[in-house]
């Protein structure tokens, strides 16, 4: 499929048999059957994504940092890798260096409610 109109190549997921993990299954809302999937032990994580830099990717982490921008101000003009971590924890501090920037997703109204509200 042409990139212009598709420009999901694929989704990598760092460790083994994910399609397999109730947890993953549960976020991907049967997503996992329709989008290509590529699935990279987590030991080669670091050597796949400086390979997508090699050709020609930019990375770019999906994660709030000090220097991270706002998803919706950011143009993707050219060939990107979405870095994503795991659903709490984030992207491990150690891959953060190998990314060439960070974007956040704007969060909007109450996000997290723990029943302790005072006033």
């Amino acid at each position: 499929m042409n990139e212009a109109i598709n420009p999901l190549r694929s989704t990598c997921h760092a460790g083994s048999q994910a399609r397999q993990q109730k947890d993953f299954t549960a976020l991907s809302v049967t997503a996992e059957h329709w989008l290509p999937m590529e699935e990279v032990p987590e030991a080669r994580l670091s050597e796949y994504l400086q390979q997508l830099r090699r050709q020609g990717y930019r990375l770019v982490g999906v994660e709030q940092t000090a220097e991270s921008e706002n998803l919706l101000d950011v143009q993707f003009t050219e060939r990107t890798a979405l870095v994503l971590g795991r659903e709490k924890e984030g992207i491990p501090a150690d891959y953060l260096g190998l990314l060439d920037g960070c974007v956040e997703i704007p969060q909007f109204g109450v996000t997290r409610y723990d029943g302790h509200r005072r006033l």
